[in-house]
């Protein structure tokens, strides 16, 4: 009898070091697979956890400190982590016993880590940010769908036009015969991108296809925006692609929800309170959001209503999108 009690034990505990070997091995691998970050191909469903994600906020200077340090904070907690860097840009024209900034043109700051892992840089950022007492803020966290990818995040992409300085932040992708008809056909020879000259971001594309827009039909910035997503939406043919932009030169902030896949590329904006201020956000950081429309241009200036431009896409609607 005692030696069938032993055996029993004996089994019992082989069972259980099978069951802690298996957890210590498998729930480990499940949730290294689960965060593991995925090329974006273009091909197959978007996952929203490819996302980059965008933010953007105008505002009086004076009120800005409070909801600024709130909505940082907030956007540095994301439902889903971006892998490949994080940025702020900042457009301020305050003085303290001199210039700590250029008016009009924006402090950018630029970090090759994860958010999530660069906390204490971001928290030291934030209170630069503060203290300058912004008036436009332009952030992006980056999951690279293209381009060079280990190096600090080149979002927001920057360029002086005609006295303007503009900074560009971008979420979605553009692939194969699109981006090649993008860059041959639409950019032609106006320009060339300057953040990775080597391996190019499709996002500074975008970009550049816009200025060329806003200098060459000396169109304004919402007027262009509507021309460009028309533009890109008529000649492109991947699903997949995604259009959603922020555009600042430091005093309007322009956006565009504009996608085939309506669902993947969220954004959402807020009105702060009585100041005549607006954010602007691909996820919403608390409670007041307001979702925008697809295929939709705003325009958002601190004291004005926002200007909605909806551009209708008939063959995209009958095709479903």
């Amino acid at each position: 009898m005692k030696n069938k009690r032993s055996l029993i034990k004996i089994f019992c505990c082989f069972c259980a070091a099978i069951s802690v070997t298996f957890l210590l091995i498998a729930v480990p691998y499940f949730l290294k697979w689960d965060t593991t970050y995925i090329p974006i191909t273009g091909e197959g469903e978007r996952n929203q956890r490819e996302n980059c994600r965008l933010f953007a906020a105008t505002v009086r200077p004076s009120e800005s400190n409070v909801f600024i340090h709130e909505a940082l904070n907030r956007f540095s907690y994301p439902t889903y982590q971006q892998r490949n860097g994080w940025s702020i840009a900042v457009y301020s024209e305050y003085y303290n016993n001199g210039m700590i900034s250029t008016p009009h043109h924006p402090m950018i700051i630029r970090s090759e880590k994860n958010l999530t892992e660069d906390r204490y840089i971001y928290k030291a950022v934030t209170e630069l940010v503060l203290r300058l007492k912004p008036q436009v803020v332009v952030a992006h966290q980056r999951n690279a769908s293209s381009g060079c990818s280990q190096m600090a995040n080149p979002h927001p992409f920057y360029q002086e036009l005609n006295g303007k300085h503009y900074v560009f932040i971008h979420n979605g992708g553009v692939w194969g015969s699109d981006l090649d008809f993008l860059i041959r056909e639409l950019i032609g020879n106006y320009g060339s991108p300057k953040s990775c000259p080597d391996d190019p971001i499709d996002s500074e594309y975008l970009f550049l296809y816009l200025l060329k827009i806003i200098d060459k039909n000396h169109e304004t910035p919402l007027d262009a925006s509507i021309i460009w997503g028309k533009t890109l939406l008529s000649h492109f043919t991947n699903q997949w692609n995604g259009l959603n932009f922020i555009l600042s030169d430091g005093e309007t902030v322009w956006t565009c929800r504009c996608s085939f896949n309506n669902n993947s590329f969220p954004l959402n904006y807020t009105t702060l309170g009585h100041s005549g201020g607006y954010a602007i956000s691909t996820e919403p950081l608390d409670y007041n959001w307001t979702p925008m429309e697809n295929f939709t241009v705003t325009e958002f200036k601190v004291g004005s209503y926002p200007q909605i431009c909806k551009f209708w896409m008939p063959e995209l609607q009958e095709d479903g999108f």
